[in-house]
């Protein structure tokens, strides 16, 4: 064992991060655009406590959520921007563009939801990496479990126990999922516009929607939100599976590996 600065214990060798994922977009919207995002953080409980700051200092009690920006809450969202920016955490998503790739159709969401989330995670985990992964909560049935779902999926893929736990949670009380949520819809956002989707309301460059995002993209000196690996940064737009390759089957609740 060796110990870091701050005299917290750590396997040698094995980085140890959380990683939070939420999504913007789905099957039965209008657009062609769906995004999971997610940011990845080496001290989780430190943004978090910079977040709670956040809110005592803008006297922001309501949920960070890309689509319900205004222009009255945008001193809450710049200081959410800024802290994450401030923080050790990577920005992170997946984008379906419909037009190239849907993984929705002939399956069920929450099976779409974990084949996503298993290509994000194993595009952002590193080797050697021992990870704790939380998801935004989605409905599924008594015999699916989404969170152990995307866990076997990623440690099949790697051969190893790279995720070491998941859990799914609540985004409303979770400071870190609002921030992966504020992420996905920041890059949906600027998607949807870049690709002509424009005419909704809110899409206009002076709207609050935009300056958050515009904010997002100079925090983390990028000049777009489209596919990059830069940085903190890692955006990729899904391809279709190779011809002859197969989705992983879904294992049932106590199923065994």
């Amino acid at each position: 064992m060796r110990e870091t600065s701050d005299a917290v214990s750590v396997p040698s060798g094995y980085p140890t991060s959380t990683i939070f994922i939420d999504e913007s977009g789905s099957r039965a919207s209008g657009s062609r655009f769906f995004v999971m995002g997610a940011i990845k953080v080496r001290s989780p409980g430190r943004l978090a406590r910079a977040m709670r700051a956040v809110r005592d200092k803008t006297r922001f009690s309501s949920e960070f959520k890309f689509s319900e920006i205004t222009s009255g809450s945008l001193p809450a969202y710049y200081a959410a921007v800024d802290a994450l920016a401030e923080s050790d955490a990577h920005i992170v998503a997946s984008v379906v563009n419909r037009d190239r790739f849907d993984p929705f159709p002939g399956v069920e969401v929450w099976e779409a939801h974990a084949h996503v989330a298993a290509k994000l995670l194993c595009g952002v985990i590193n080797r050697r990496e021992l990870v704790s992964v939380i998801l935004d909560d989605l409905s599924t049935p008594e015999t699916f479990s989404l969170d152990e779902e995307v866990r076997r999926r990623v440690n099949a893929r790697f051969k190893n126990t790279s995720i070491v736990s998941a859990l799914c949670a609540d985004s409303k009380s979770m400071d870190l999922l609002q921030l992966a949520d504020l992420t996905a819809g920041a890059i949906a956002f600027e998607r949807r516009r870049n690709a002509g989707e424009s005419r909704r309301p809110g899409s206009n460059p002076n709207s609050p929607k935009s300056k958050v995002a515009a904010r997002l993209m100079a925090a983390f000196a990028l000049d777009s939100l489209e596919d990059v690996r830069v940085g903190r940064v890692n955006i990729a737009t899904l391809r279709p599976p190779e011809p002859g390759v197969e989705r992983p089957k879904l294992r049932v609740v106590g199923q065994a590996d």
